[in-house]
């Protein structure tokens, strides 16, 4: 009896035992469990966490294992280096991506260890939550899908979005700046045709003032030759009047030399009557009126004898 009471005793602290080394064996991987899940949630630490930093958590949803992370502020030229990480981003996996602090919009690229490279524009990381990158179906392009803060709703932002927006802005304020000058060249083209449309009336005006004053001066020379002509011709007149005038003259002159001359021979002096009626005659030629007197003396003596 005491024999089997014993034997069981020793069967119970055996149970016993067991029972507690499964329990302690059980909390030990409770224990390793809950340390792998809280590094898995804490995520892939990605870029140097410092004072005036921040960090957003962001799932590799790609299906591929990310390598490398490269982040620049959207203003800027260039990537620098690669954020530092330890080891691949596995697929499905976390990262935190440590950022400048700030609301200024960042441009995040990621190489894939396929070598593929791909880029998400313009993000407002400080605005992002439970964020995830993905692929598209055909693999060629990436997008991210995240929960905003500010508003609570889902976003997403495919790659080149954000570039194709900027390219079209430009494109729009290029073609505007295009209008602007081809208006400000009609302008000046038109300006330029109005001057140029002015100077060739100004010389048209001048050509035809010209030719106006070119027609006045001819009219006043051809008025001024007709008047020279008009006074010749009265000077003309005048010297064949007093030429008829002294033939006149002459010719009364002369008459009454050969009427004194007639009246002498016919009293019989013909030599005195001859010679006086030729100096009568003389004398009447060169001056007419002196003559006459003389003449009618010597009548007047040839009628007294």
């Amino acid at each position: 009896m005491n024999m089997l009471l014993r034997e069981q005793n020793r069967s119970l602290k055996q149970a016993l035992c067991a029972a507690v080394c499964v329990a302690f064996a059980a909390f030990a991987l409770a224990l390793v469990g809950c340390s792998a899940l809280g590094a898995e949630s804490e995520g892939l630490a990605v870029g140097q966490t410092a004072e005036g930093s921040a960090a957003v958590a962001i799932m590799n949803g790609t299906g591929k294992d990310i390598e490398a992370f490269y982040l620049k502020g959207t203003q800027e030229e260039d990537y620098g280096e690669a954020l530092a990480q330890e080891g691949l981003l596995a697929a499905d996996s976390l990262a935190k991506v440590a950022y400048p602090a700030g609301d200024a919009a960042m441009d995040l690229k990621f190489k894939t260890n396929d070598g593929a490279l791909y880029e998400l524009q313009a993000l407002k990381l400080s605005d992002m939550q439970d964020a995830t990158v993905k692929l598209s179906a055909s693999g060629t392009t990436c997008y991210v899908e995240y929960t905003s803060k500010a508003s609570g709703q889902r976003v997403s932002v495919v790659e080149g979005e954000q570039r194709a927006l900027k390219e079209e802005k430009a494109k729009k304020k290029a073609k505007k700046a295009l209008k602007e000058q081809k208006a400000a060249t009609e302008a000046a083209e038109k300006k330029a045709k109005k001057a140029e449309e002015a100077l060739e009336k100004a010389k048209k005006d001048a050509e035809a003032a010209a030719a106006a004053q070119a027609a006045a001066n001819a009219s006043e020379s051809s008025d001024d030759s007709y008047s020279s002509g008009s006074s010749g011709y009265s000077s003309y007149s005048g010297s064949s009047s007093s030429s008829s005038s002294s033939s006149g003259s002459s010719s009364s002159s002369k008459s009454s030399g050969s009427s004194s001359s007639s009246s002498g021979k016919s009293s019989g002096s013909s030599g005195s009557s001859s010679s006086s009626g030729g100096s009568s005659s003389s004398s009447g030629s060169s001056g007419g009126g002196s003559s006459a007197p003389s003449g009618g003396t010597e009548d007047t003596r040839c009628i007294e004898l």
